[in-house]
């Protein structure tokens, strides 16, 4: 007679398929199948040159979706460029990992250029864009690490997404100019992003256009030791930023746009910088909440939060609050908390100053703005105003 438990066990072997095991799967495991992609896979070797050449022609020609490079190093004979026009679909560059997939450049100029054509009014057919999964190294003093663009600039807007994620852009012998410029595109996404700029003249993160580009988010982004951490120009409209690091950079957020309702969403953020953790020009409605802004070198004037606006309009709705802004204790030169030159209505809240000259200065336009529940310590004017 065979034990009940013995029973069991060979009816689970005999509902088995042949060639089955009864090891479970992951949970979270996923399949892919290439041949529904149209997948171009990249890997390391001598006749890579001719392998990026191919892969680029038939990403350019509509041919494939997806460029994936294996794991490994790959030294690149020269910069690559793309174009995706309407009705062509999204295009998607990704690896293993950063430090697991690294991209080896040394060109002075553009080492991945991708222009995509797409349309408010043909929201349908605009091509999407992803990079992910990799580690973009320097090898020489190079130019720009990755620059998106709209290829026809008649056309404005478009809804379909360009996302930027699980990247490492940093010198490996060399040094980048700068990490990653959109120009004239809406709708796109920046995740978990580090970056390492010790150049001096260097930008982080840029963002600019004329052609409606609205609407960017950025998260979990580190940049470290760059002249500019994020730049925003042209006539950009909503740019949002949370749990994002910036350390050592000249300025942490450099606002410089002229789009109709220009705002500007920081939340939960440390930026140590060395002239400005964010100096902004014609920012008309900043959210700028729960921050760590602090003073990185005591030898430079700095002001944490720089509001340069010089003209009060019926919608500017200022929201400063909740931040911690830092001088250094030894500095010798300036240093100011909150400048606002200009400002209809808004809120100055809650905020915590240390080691600084001016905790708040107003400009002769800021009237309006009462300050409120801020602490200063080691502050030798609290509240400043411009008569």
């Amino acid at each position: 007679m065979i034990p009940l438990r013995c029973r069991f066990a060979l009816l689970i072997l005999v509902a088995l398929p042949v060639g089955c095991t009864s090891r479970p799967m992951a949970r979270n495991a996923m399949v892919f199948d290439d041949r529904l992609q149209r997948v171009v896979l990249l890997s390391p070797g001598t006749d890579l040159e001719e392998q990026l050449k191919s892969a680029v022609r038939r990403a350019n020609a509509g041919e494939v979706d997806v460029i994936r490079f294996a794991p490994g190093e790959f030294r690149m004979p020269g910069g690559l460029e793309f174009q995706r026009k309407l009705k062509q679909g999204g295009l998607r560059i990704t690896g293993h990992g950063p430090g697991i997939t690294r991209l080896v450049f040394s060109t002075s100029q553009i080492a991945i250029k991708v222009q995509l054509d797409t349309d408010i009014h043909q929201a349908a057919t605009s091509p999407s864009f992803v990079l992910e999964e990799l580690s973009l190294l320097a090898s020489g003093q190079c130019g720009t690490a990755v620059e998106v663009s709209r290829g026809d600039t008649s056309l404005k807007g478009g809804t379909s997404a360009k996302q930027f994620s699980n990247l490492t852009i940093e010198g490996m012998g060399g040094q980048w100019q700068t990490g990653i410029n959109v120009r004239d595109l809406a709708f796109c996404s920046f995740r978990d992003i580090t970056i390492r700029l010790p150049r001096e003249g260097t930008t982080g993160i840029s963002i600019s256009g004329s052609t409606a580009p609205v609407d960017h988010h950025l998260s979990g982004i580190r940049i470290m030791g760059s002249s500019t951490g994020i730049h925003v120009g042209g006539d950009v409209e909503g740019v949002y930023i949370d749990q994002t690091t910036m350390i050592g950079v000249g300025i942490g957020v450099d606002w410089n746009t002229d789009g109709h309702e220009p705002l500007l969403a920081l939340i939960g953020s440390h930026i140590s910088a060395r002239t400005a953790c964010v100096r902004a020009n014609h920012l008309l409605q900043p959210i700028i909440t729960a921050n760590l802004l602090y003073q990185a070198d005591p030898e430079v004037p700095w002001t944490g939060i720089d509001i340069r606006t010089t003209r009060p309009t019926g919608y500017d709705l200022l929201q400063i609050s909740n931040n911690t802004l830092h001088g250094d204790p030894l500095h010798t030169v300036p240093n100011t908390g909150i400048s606002v030159e200009a400002g209809s209505a808004g809120v100055l809240n809650g905020d915590l100053f240390s080691c600084v000259d001016t905790g708040i200065r107003l400009g002769k336009n800021a009237k309006n703005l009462e300050p409120k529940n801020c602490v200063f310590r080691q502050t030798k004017a609290e509240v400043e105003r411009t008569p």
